[in-house]
């Protein structure tokens, strides 16, 4: 008899011990589905929040490329005055004075054309001074298809040094100290701010780098009678790539 009762109890002692187990095991199973379900949902939300991060990005260098391409037409239309007037004073020079002269035409037309269309878009008569805020009204022009909502700034910066929204002929001091004009002009300061629709916002601060398009000087065959050869004929610069005419410089994004 002794023994039976000690074999009941074992029996129920048992009986608890698997309900404990149990217990413990949909426990665990609890906490383990809990936290992948939480990992999962963390790791979602990341995701999505790194899509619109760069969707925001990409919408906003969007705007900084319709301000590239306003340059580009400006590009476009210096190089053909310039290639123009090389056409019409061409005789005597050699490639490099060519090259020399078209650059230099280039730049006097491209700075021209650029106060022209600020003008034109703002208003003001050939007489009027332009000032900064004229400048940045065509700049944010640019843009004005593209971002149709709210939430969105384009501002120019500088450090004084700089004259802001005015297309610079750059210069540098040789070694003998005189000051010699850069194969290239640059608009400094340009600071995009751009906030989505899911309230994400990219800044972007850059300076667009403009330089003369690369024309192949090359003259055609000898003409007859000593005639001075002339260079290739003025259709061939609209064969010109000016995509590599403007580049970013000094990109930041913040």
């Amino acid at each position: 008899m002794g023994r039976q009762k000690e074999r009941k109890f074992h029996q129920v002692n048992n009986a608890g011990t698997a309900l404990i187990t149990a217990i413990v095991v949909v426990a665990f199973v609890t906490i383990l589905a809990t936290t992948i379900l939480y990992v999962a949902g963390r790791n979602y939300y990341v995701k999505v929040t790194d899509l619109r991060t760069k969707a925001s990005f990409y919408e906003a260098e969007t705007g900084l490329e319709e301000i590239k391409a306003a340059l580009a037409v400006e590009v476009s239309k210096a190089s053909k005055v310039a290639y123009q007037y090389v056409m019409e004073h061409h005789a005597g020079m050699d490639e490099a004075a060519l090259e020399a002269t078209f650059n230099e035409k280039f730049f006097e037309a491209l700075l021209a054309n650029w106060d022209t269309s600020v003008r034109a878009k703002v208003g003001l008569n050939e007489a009027d001074p332009i000032t900064d805020g004229n400048y940045l009204a065509y700049i944010q022009s640019c843009t004005e298809a593209l971002y149709n909502v709210g939430g969105n700034s384009i501002k120019l910066i500088g450090d004084g040094s700089h004259s802001l929204g005015r297309i610079v002929w750059d210069t540098t001091m040789d070694a003998t100290g005189t000051t010699v004009k850069n194969n290239y002009a640059t608009l400094y300061g340009v600071h995009l701010e751009y906030t989505s629709t899911e309230g994400y916002t990219t800044i972007i601060s850059t300076d667009f780098v403009i330089f003369p398009p690369d024309i192949n000087w090359t003259f055609e065959e000898e003409a007859p009678d000593g005639a001075s050869p002339s260079p290739e004929p003025p259709s061939e610069v609209k064969e010109v790539d000016l995509t590599q005419c403007v580049q970013y410089s000094n990109w930041v994004k913040e």
